[in-house]
């Protein structure tokens, strides 16, 4: 791993971490956002020694999306169903998709 590997991972894990704290601030969109933003920043992983984290970055960073997608689901169905997270749900879903139809 070179250090353009290390700047690669360093932004990856910012955006990890920022979007774990905007998720227990019910910020989801923003939570969504940085995810989006990790999973953009692995795609700028070229070399050929990047290959192996890369994928596995985005599967960590597609696994939390679905999860957010899941919770968020939960949210709006069921008996105390509440519409308020409808957007939130819908736009984390467009993310899951487009993210998908990248690799």
């Amino acid at each position: 791993h070179g250090d353009n590997c290390k700047a690669h991972r360093a932004v990856i894990n910012e955006c990890l971490k920022n979007s774990f704290e905007f998720f227990m601030q019910s910020h989801y969109d923003q939570a969504v956002n940085e995810l989006k933003k990790a999973f953009n920043e692995t795609l700028t992983m070229e070399q050929e020694t990047c290959a192996k984290c890369a994928e596995l970055f985005r599967l960590r960073i597609t696994t939390s999306l679905e999860q957010i997608q899941q919770e968020l689901q939960k949210m709006t169905s069921g008996f105390f169903k509440s519409n308020r997270h409808k957007p939130s749900l819908e736009y984390a879903t467009t993310v899951i998709n487009e993210l998908k139809g990248k690799v």
